[in-house]
This record gives structure tokens, sequence and C-alpha cells, in this order.
């Protein structure tokens, strides 16, 4: 009896061992509240689903991981890109899961999984499911501009708009001739002003002051950052005309001595909306010489341009002979000047051909003279042959 005795706490140690055990893993076991339960998102969204827990022994180390389930097949979710972010706090017991740029393939069911080295617990699993963005069509308008040069024009596109547009981009394109390359229009850099309503499904690009280099293909490309995929406008086709100026130019004939100053007029119609894009040039051509083009500041010219008062002018300070020549002022495809014949002449050969005109008019008045004192000596041998016959 006393040996049966002292085999009962032994007994009751092997009894209460499996209860032992369970209180011991009790303290470890994690309540998992999982939220959301569903999350319905467009391709290119940011989703995020979060885990909160409790614990008994609050001093327990703990771990959390997160699942995936997609077309019957388990992995386990890691932040391996920038796309996918786990964060976790232990003194708020908080694990979350962010996704962003959502795409079709991040659909499937969720599950977070909370534990220590006694046991995992797992929270509410969260149905997600991302929708492919439809097909996007683009209408932009108008389909032709034609204006002068110095005219303000605008271009719009509208596109349909989903909930989720935070992904959507819209960049204007300005293609050179078919087949010719495309070039992005930023209107911060001075291309024209942009406008974006994103949540109207609204563009617009607007041009100032347009020159006829700015002829060309407009479109504007609607797109997602989500994928790699795009739409554009049909386009709007601009045709700039050059503006006639209506150009005159004084005078039409120079003849001036070496060392004198003059200066050529090139008179042209002033636009209300000058444009620093409109540029006059001065050539000359000379005997057997190609055209050349004339600078300010070089040698003794000097050229002036006033668009206000719409005049523009060459002067050559201190002609010589070698300025001789054909001068024209040069407005490009607006126009140009009719020209003025420039004839230097050379002191010395002025001062040569005074003398021999003074020497021709002493040489005649020589002449006149001898022939009034001969004419008279005829006359008075007359008078006296006369007087002698009566």
């Amino acid at each position: 009896m006393r040996a049966q005795l002292e085999r009962l706490p032994l007994l009751w140690l092997l009894l209460m061992s499996p209860w032992m055990g369970a209180a011991e893993n009790t303290a470890a076991v994690f309540v998992v509240n999982q939220t959301p339960l569903y999350i319905h998102a467009m391709e290119g969204s940011e989703f995020t689903i979060e885990c909160t827990f409790n614990t008994r022994n609050n001093s327990t180390k703990w771990f959390a991981e997160w699942n995936k389930t997609r077309n019957s097949v388990t992995e386990k979710v890691c932040n391996e890109t920038d796309r996918i972010i786990l964060s976790a706090d232990n003194e708020k017991r908080f694990t979350s899961l962010t996704v962003k740029k959502a795409d079709i393939t991040d659909s499937g069911t969720y599950v977070c999984g909370v534990g220590s080295k006694h046991g995992t617990s797992r929270g509410n699993v969260t149905q997600v499911t991302i929708d492919e963005i439809p097909e996007l069509k683009v209408n932009q308008t108008p389909a032709n501009i034609h204006a002068s040069e110095g005219s303000d024009l605008t271009m719009e596109c509208r596109f349909m708009v989903w909930n989720k547009h935070n992904t959507l981009y819209v960049k204007w394109y300005k293609h050179r001739g078919t087949g010719g390359r495309k070039k992005e229009l930023m209107s911060e850099r001075g291309w024209g002003l942009a406008a974006l309503d994103l949540e109207k499904g609204f563009a617009s690009f607007t041009l100032k002051n347009m020159n006829v280099t700015d002829t060309g293909t407009y479109m504007c490309e609607v797109g997602s950052t989500a994928r790699n995929w795009s739409e554009s406008g049909p386009g709007t086709q601009v045709t700039i005309t050059p503006v006639d100026l209506l150009v005159n130019q004084t005078p039409a004939f120079v003849n001036e001595e070496e060392g004198k100053q003059l200066t050529i007029e090139c008179r042209f119609r002033a636009l209300e909306k000058p444009s620093t894009k409109y540029s006059v040039k001065w050539y000359k051509k000379g005997a057997g010489e190609h055209k050349k083009e004339l600078k300010n500041k070089t040698g003794s010219i000097t050229t002036t341009l006033d668009f206000k008062m719409g005049l523009a002018s060459l002067t050559l300070t201190k002609a010589s002979r070698n300025d001789s020549g054909f001068y024209r002022c040069d407005f490009g495809k607006n126009g140009h000047g009719n020209g003025t014949r420039v004839t230097i002449h050379d002191i010395r050969s002025n001062a040569s051909h005074v003398v021999f005109v003074i020497r021709m008019v002493l040489g005649a008045l020589v002449i006149i003279l001898a022939v009034i004192i001969l004419t008279d000596c005829v006359i008075s041998e007359q008078s006296a042959a006369v007087n002698r016959t009566i």
C-alpha cells in the first residue's frame, strides 16, 4: 500500500503531462484578425491587407508570414521587388502587406500567419480580384488646322476614364513628315500650355505664336504606367503659312564717293504680335562674286531691326570702292526687297574728271574767243575794203 502511494505522484505527472504541455502552448496562442475580406481593384491600383493579433504572453517572440493562393498553387509572399512592401509593429501587434501597381497576376487568396516556436495561427483570408484595364479609345480634335504665322492654336483629346485613374498619363508629340521622328512637347520648356483633367478624361495643348517650322502632325498619347500600354489620338495636321511682310527697299540706286556714309532701308508691314522668330538678313553680290551675307558690326557695316516701326536698315559708315555691288534685304519666306545698286567712286578719279572737265571748258572758251576775234577781223577787213572802194 505504501509502495502504491509512493507511485501516485509519478502517475499524476504522467497523466497531467499532456495538459501541462497544452497549457504551455496555450500561452503562445495568437488570435489573428485579418482585414479586409475582399478587394476588387483595377490594374495599376494599390491595395493593402492588414493583420492585428494578441497573445496571452506579451513577452512571446513572434513572427509573421504571408501566403497567396492562385490557381490552386500556394506560394510565400516576399518583398523581393519595390511593388511589394511587408511591414510589422512589435508594440502594436500589427503586420501588413501592400502591393503597388497591381496587375492581374496579383489576383488570388491572401492569408497572414502569426506564430512563435510553439506554433502558428492564421488570419481570415482576403480574396483579391484585379481587373484588366479595358480598351482605351482616344478622340482628338480638330483633325486639321490652317493658320498664319504668329497665331495661337489649341488641340484637345478626350478619352474614357475609370475609377482608378491614378496610373494614367497624357503626353503630346509632334511628327515631322511621313515616317519622321516624333518629338515630345513639354509645356514647362516653352513649347506651349498643357491642361489635364484625368477625372473628366480631358487633355489639351495650346501652341502660341506659331511659325512655319511648327507645321506637322500633333498627337496626344494616353497610357497607363501599370504596364507598357498606350493609345494615341488620330492626330491633328497643323499647317502654318508664312506672313507676307510686303517689303519695300529704298533707294534703288546709290552713287557715292569713297569715305562717305550711306544707308539702305527696307520697310515692311508691322505685325500686331511681332515674333522673335522673324529675322532679316542682308546680302551683297559684287561683280563676278557669289552672294555674300553681311553681318552686323563686321567692318563698316551696321544693321538695325525694329519690328514695331516695321523698319530694317543697313549702313556703311565709310564706303569704299570694294563696297560697290547689289544689296538686298531678305526675310526668308516672308518676303525680300527689290535690291539697291551701289556704286562707289574713287575720290582721285573724281578729281581727275573735274580737271578734265575744266580743261575742256577752258579749251572751248579759247576756241570761242578765237572764233570771235577771227570774225571781228574779217568784218574789219570787209569794212576797210568797202571804204577804199568809195
